[in-house]
């Protein structure tokens, strides 16, 4: 099936916002993407066909900045948190009356992803972060046994809905290392 990819814009409190989006089902989930930084909607291309192919929608979006979005002027993208970054995508999304969201990040939106997560609380369905900034111990804690994150991580994995956008992930890549 083919579906059209063709870059939106879309005007919302006077930002100009540029997103890609496939909503073929607005009964099925939305695959909300956010890139790394630098990067652009773009760095999802091998992961958007086979979302769709499993019936799941898409929307991948330029972080303000980044892509076809043009820089916020009220804002400087170096200096924001995750928490900041995220609130800039707030209006945009309810704008497009998302209700069943998966979150997907990728390095540094991973960050801003996990956040709209717990932002849009109910909305969320799931999840996924690919290569995610904030993963990794900080040698600060190293003095913290490694259990309780061990244990955590497990759990995160057995209740995850994102079962299957995590395979795909893992599977591509795998495959792409192989290839190299």
């Amino acid at each position: 099936m083919a579906y059209d990819l063709s870059p939106h814009i879309a005007t919302i409190d006077g930002h100009h916002w540029s997103y890609v989006s496939a909503i073929h089902d607005h009964n099925a989930p939305t695959c909300v993407m956010v890139h790394g930084v630098p990067g652009s909607h773009r760095d999802f291309r091998y992961l958007i066909p086979a979302c769709l192919e499993k019936g799941l929608n898409v929307v991948a979006v330029d972080m303000p900045g980044f892509g076809d979005t043009p820089l916020f002027t009220t804002h400087h993208s170096d200096t924001q948190t995750p928490f900041e970054r995220a609130q800039q995508f707030i209006p945009l999304l309810q704008s497009l009356q998302l209700n069943d969201m998966i979150f997907v990040g990728h390095s540094i939106g991973g960050s801003v992803a996990l956040q709209l997560a717990a932002l849009f609380g109910t909305y969320t369905r799931g999840l996924t972060l690919i290569n995610s900034v904030g993963l990794s111990r900080h040698r600060g804690l190293r003095r913290i046994p490694k259990w309780p994150m061990k244990h955590l991580t497990a759990l995160a994995f057995q209740v995850s809905p994102t079962t299957w956008l995590e395979q795909q992930i893992a599977a591509f890549y795998c495959r792409t290392e192989r290839q190299l």
